[in-house]
């Protein structure tokens, strides 16, 4: 009776199609996408002896001249068929995020391993007992008493595989769970059709399907992988993270970025940059592959990666962290151009170092805001116990904890007036004061806030704080024309700003000529539409208005001239820097300029007399700085003006 192929031949169509697609595409990076892609070839193999073997006696002779080719044929398709099992259970480890627990478990290494060396002495010895299959005295292929134990061996694979999906399910997202399941149904169904008709090869073809749903359904490339840097995405790095974290798998991960990631997009353009990170990421997965560290590579987005290995690999994985700092720290070449990269690289455990999930994503995400700059890999148990460190990485929650217990505070600097030699108002400053940690600078909390959306609450309290401050009836003897309160960019783009404000001056019977707003260029170009709305209305309710950080950044003059702002302050960096004769220049004829068009002009960071005396003499309005005082608390900014300016 002749076997009908076709099956077969539909397999090997379909596997080499995978295979094609894996290859092509770049997906066989990590040990998931490698075994996955080791599965499908070792199936394409066994499809192809499953052809050779099943074609002698029906579409090819047999006879004394080929039975060695036919018994080698047969062999090796017996040695891959079972051990398309073994991978496949192997594969359903790593997807499972269990691969630890089989690798250091010598107990399940030898469960696992026994019975397939086992069935391999068996096969290749069968020349000898012929107890697995032989050819009888016409050379027609029989099988043996034996048989059996192969299928008992892959009877006790499938427990193993049910037992590891049934076990670990919760590690991943059900969805998973059934798909790696499926491979029972579907290959129960095939040997119980091939019962029916022995001449139907659908016993490979019920694998091949299986493989067709893992790659379509479960192996998701468009899903998992960036497809513009051809590494793992940010979707990936989170469900590797949580998986480890639920079947309680100690990791090693190396994380990079280069923080001028901005300034090359801009230079190079989206298709040049994208190229760049493709090599980077190229690069991280060869040097990890030459050092022998099984790894995913990982793009985080905003050119920062990740590489994930196992923790015992810690050592190896901080010299590659050298290595690639010495690589990025090299100028690189894309096409013509020659690209400088400013990276940071960390080298941080879980849960060693972090043991919170959530912590630990935060931190990978954001980990160049926390550590210094530096020219060599910063291993986070280094500094994971400083106060810097701790600061840094829970500002958020610092944060959280100083709105809802009451922990920040108003300070408050004075600003001196040149023409009327007193001080005529000061600027509000918050300050955050954690039990834990003591007072937490602005410059750390403030863009948190800011990143996370708790400045909304933030500037709220301090507008309510500096209204209760100018109502109080201590104020009306300091002398003081207004508060300068600074406005984020957030608070600019909230659409009831403006009658926020307006509410909470009546609610303290404060004049909206005793508080001036400061605000930045940056606040005015994040949403023209909304902030310039609200700095409308607030300007039509008698409000006045003052640009911050002046001389920072691009200051752009059209924008300047449109805003209705009565003064400009110079930014503290043209303070530090009015030794340079050029910038002299420059500053000089900024304040000259801005003045001609009819704006005062406040000096801030102001610290010496020299400084004081040449920004006076170049006829500034105001000046602010450690020269008259530090930002104070209420209590003490109270006694220092009522002294100062008593004594004018």
């Amino acid at each position: 009776m002749k076997v009908n192929l076709f099956f077969d031949f539909s397999s090997i169509v379909a596997l080499l199609a995978i295979a094609g697609a894996l290859i092509v595409r770049k997906l066989t990076k990590g040990r998931s996408s490698s075994l996955f892609l080791g599965l499908n070839l070792v199936l394409l193999i066994t499809a192809e002896l499953d052809i050779l073997t099943e074609a002698y006696g029906s579409y090819f002779a047999v006879s004394a001249y080929n039975y060695y080719l036919q018994y080698t044929l047969n062999l090796l398709y017996f040695i891959l068929r079972n051990f398309t099992l073994l991978l496949y259970i192997l594969y359903t480890c790593s997807v499972m995020g269990i691969w630890h627990k089989i690798t250091k478990n010598r107990l399940v290494n030898l469960a696992l391993n026994l019975p397939y060396t086992f069935e391999l002495i068996l096969l290749l010895t069968n020349s000898f007992h012929k107890k697995i299959f032989y050819f009888d005295e016409n050379f027609i292929y029989q099988r043996g008493e034996w048989m059996w134990i192969l299928y008992a061996i892959a009877l006790y694979y499938f427990v193993w595989l049910i037992f590891f999906i049934i076990r670990y399910r919760n590690l991943v997202p059900r969805r998973t769970t059934i798909l790696l399941f499926s491979i029972l149904p579907v290959n129960v169904a095939a040997i119980v059709a091939q019962l029916f008709w022995p001449n139907l090869r659908f016993e490979i073809f019920a694998s091949t399907l299986q493989m067709l749903i893992l790659a379509v359904e479960l192996q998701r490339p468009e899903e998992m992988m960036d497809m513009v840097v051809h590494s793992r995405n940010y979707s990936s790095f989170l469900d590797e993270i949580s998986k480890a974290s639920k079947g309680k798998r100690p990791i090693s991960v190396l994380l990079i970025k280069f923080t001028n990631s901005g300034d090359i997009r801009n230079n190079l353009g989206l298709n040049l940059y994208s190229m760049l990170l493709r090599r980077i990421g190229d690069k991280l997965a060869q040097i990890c592959k030459i050092l022998g560290i099984y790894h995913e590579v990982y793009y985080i987005d905003h050119a920062a990666f990740a590489v994930v290995t196992e923790a015992e690999r810690y050592e190896m994985l901080l010299d590659a962290g050298r290595i690639v700092l010495a690589y990025m720290q090299e100028p690189m070449k894309i096409r013509q151009m020659e690209v400088a990269l400013e990276p940071k690289v960390c080298l941080v455990r879980y849960p060693e170092d972090i043991d919170n999930q959530a912590s630990f994503i935060n931190f990978a995400t954001n980990f160049h805001k926390k550590i210094d700059d530096s020219n060599r890999v910063i291993v986070l148990t280094d500094i994971a116990n400083t106060r810097e460190f701790k600061v840094a990485n829970g500002v958020d929650e610092i944060i959280n904890n100083g709105i809802a217990n009451n922990k920040f505070e108003m300070f408050y600097q004075p600003i001196y007036s040149v023409k009327e030699k007193r001080f005529t108002s000061a600027e509000a400053l918050i300050r955050l004061f954690d039990e834990k940690y003591g007072m937490i600078s602005p410059g750390l909390f403030i863009p948190a806030a800011e990143e996370s959306g708790a400045i909304h609450q933030i500037g709220d309290f301090v507008l309510d704080d500096v209204c209760r401050f100018i109502s109080a009836s201590d104020f009306n003897l300091l002398g003081l024309d207004y508060i300068e309160i600074n406005l984020s960019v957030a608070q600019c783009v909230e659409a009831n700003l403006s009658r926020k404000i307006i509410g909470i001056l009546d609610k303290y019977h404060v004049d909206v000529k005793q508080i001036n707003l400061e605000i930045t260029e940056t606040a005015v170009a994040y949403d023209t539409e909304t902030s310039g709305r609200n700095i409308k209305e607030l300007v039509e309710a008698g409000i006045s208005l003052s640009l911050d950080d002046y001389g920072t950044g691009y200051s752009n003059i059209k924008r300047v001239t449109e805003l209705p702002i009565n003064i400009v302050k110079l930014d503290k960096s043209l303070v530090d820097e009015m030794d340079n004769p050029m910038m002299w220049v420059a500053i000089s004829n900024t304040v000259n300029m801005l003045q001609d068009m009819g704006m005062k002009i406040l000096v801030e960071g102001v610290e010496e007399e020299r400084e004081f005396n040449k920004f006076v003499e170049l006829g500034c309005d105001y000046i602010q700085g450690y020269y008259f005082s530090r930002p104070l608390p209420e209590a003490e900014f109270l006694k220092f003006i009522k002294k100062s300016n008593g004594s004018v």
